[in-house]
């Protein structure tokens, strides 16, 4: 019996989700009713470095995909960046 490490295996050259200027990550996949992969993701600019950039500046985007593997397209913010007066928006030292 193959492992689940061997069946993961050759990993897709093109696979995954990135966008351009763009930090990306915590992908989470679900399969939806339309029979299609979507990627629920955390993104900021890379015009912010990881940390704080993570912290002020991130926002929830879906993607989709034919194939668990990707790879992704960027389909719409689902949660945008809300602004200064919450915590997730609060520039911090």
């Amino acid at each position: 019996m193959e492992s689940i490490a061997e069946r993961m295996l050759p990993a897709p050259r093109e696979g995954g989700f990135r966008m351009e200027g763009y930090w990306v990550w915590c992908g989470s996949v679900i399969r939806g009713e339309d029979e299609r992969y979507h990627m629920f993701a955390s993104r900021w600019p890379k015009s912010l470095p990881i940390h704080p950039g993570w912290l002020v500046a991130s926002e929830i985007v879906r993607a989709v995909s034919d194939t668990p593997e990707g790879p992704y397209a960027f389909q719409e913010v689902v949660l945008p960046a809300r602004g200064a007066q919450y915590w997730d928006g609060a520039q911090h030292a």
